[in-house]
């Protein structure tokens, strides 16, 4: 295997080329190496490593892979310009097969990872940590893919949340109705079209915020706001067509996520199924920790979900139809009712929901045929309010 020292200036694209045309070869990133655009990886075995220290190697915009066998590690990759089209990912996973993508820092992009295409399979993602992105999700798995493996990976949008140090987490005071000639005061929180926005300097609003890139004001008569997060922003999405999904090993989703995880069928077609979620841990999103809208061979194991009070908070976990679905030892906290099972005309079909510990939460309604509950949960006996039928 070749292997290619570059240096700060030299066209890293044209050396991942080369190593392409010859069948593969390893890419060695200098420290502080900055690549002004987006970078392509195709063909099959080529590996594109950085320094193993944060920020000593920055590619600049995104990745996009697709190929076969490889591996691309100890990287920083960020694009902070605002995008509101879906193809401006920082890290493409498109139709790869056997490919490795570990030690990874991403910032901004519509998505920070997304992996797509019948041809992706037998992947692995682990080891990264994603801020900051202005789209649906940080993490978006659809259109095919098929066997996934994400570990120990990080998804972080709290910073939007509380900057200078002197802003808590708000509590669903926070959130108010935007209108011109309103006044507003430092903390607030609205929603104006797709996005959501915290108010840093109060001020009485005029046109209205629109979106632009983190860590910069956004005027708005005499108010200024930061950019938050899309109003329909996941930390974990999964969608049509997706399938063999494994998200475990102590991952963790932090931030105003309108759902921290979801396994849902909006494009419309086949659901996502075989979907396991072991060890995972939810931090604050605003409505659910965990919403499942449609899926099917779903396994979801200790689940950790805590609660931010905000508009609509919903569940620690909301299941909203799906067939054999099993629910093991989730910790569900802070939530005005901790788990939601089938809304009427969607129930589940078949599985297992078993030592559950809510604290002081209890079962909402449960609209569920042949599941089996175990009463007894771990730490707290819940009770459903309606008993499974």
């Amino acid at each position: 295997m070749a292997s290619l020292a570059v240096m700060p200036g030299d066209d890293l694209q044209d050396k991942i080329a080369w190593t392409g045309k010859r069948g593969g070869g390893e890419i060695a990133l200098s420290e502080g190496h900055v690549h002004p655009d987006v970078l392509t990886i195709t063909g099959s075995g080529t590996t594109l490593r950085g320094e193993s220290k944060q920020s000593t190697s920055v590619l600049c915009k995104g990745l996009r892979v697709s190929g076969t066998g490889h591996t691309v590690s100890d990287l920083w990759l960020y694009n902070n310009d605002f995008t509101d089209n879906p193809a401006d990912r920082i890290l493409d996973i498109s139709n790869c097969v056997q490919c490795h993508f570990h030690s990874l820092n991403l910032n901004g992009g519509y998505h920070a990872v997304a992996v797509t295409g019948k041809g992706c399979a037998d992947n692995t993602v682990e080891r990264i940590s994603a801020t900051f992105s202005y789209g649906t999700a940080l993490y978006y798995v659809a259109d095919g893919a098929s066997s996934i493996h994400f570990r120990r990976v990080l998804g972080n949008q709290e910073y939007p949340m509380q900057w200078d140090g002197d802003l808590t987490v708000p509590d669903a005071s926070a959130y108010k109705d935007w209108k011109a000639g309103t006044q507003f005061t430092r903390g607030d929180i609205v929603q104006r079209g797709q996005y959501w926005y915290r108010c840093k300097t109060g001020g009485v609003s005029q046109q209205g915020p629109s979106p632009t890139a983190y860590h910069q004001d956004i005027p708005d008569g005499t108010a200024t706001w930061r950019f938050m997060c899309h109003a329909a922003y996941r930390g974990f999405h999964a969608d049509t067509g997706s399938s063999i999904i494994r998200v475990d090993q102590g991952s963790d989703f932090t931030g105003p996520f309108i759902n921290a995880m979801e396994i849902s069928n909006y494009l419309g077609g086949q659901i996502p199924w075989d979907v396991q979620i072991d060890n995972v841990t939810a931090h604050g999103p605003i409505f659910n920790g965990l919403c499942m809208v449609d899926g099917r061979e779903v396994e979801i194991r200790r689940f950790n979900s805590y609660a931010r009070t905000g508009p609509g908070v919903g569940y620690g976990i909301a299941l909203c139809g799906g067939d054999d679905v099993e629910v093991h030892s989730p910790r569900l906290y802070g939530w005005p009712v901790g788990m939601y099972v089938g809304l009427e005309g969607t129930p589940i079909f078949g599985g297992t929901i078993a030592g559950c510990q809510i604290g002081i939460q209890h079962f909402g309604p449960l609209n569920a045929y042949g599941t089996r509950y175990e009463s007894k949960g771990r730490g707290k006996t819940v009770t459903p309010t309606q008993q499974m039928q």
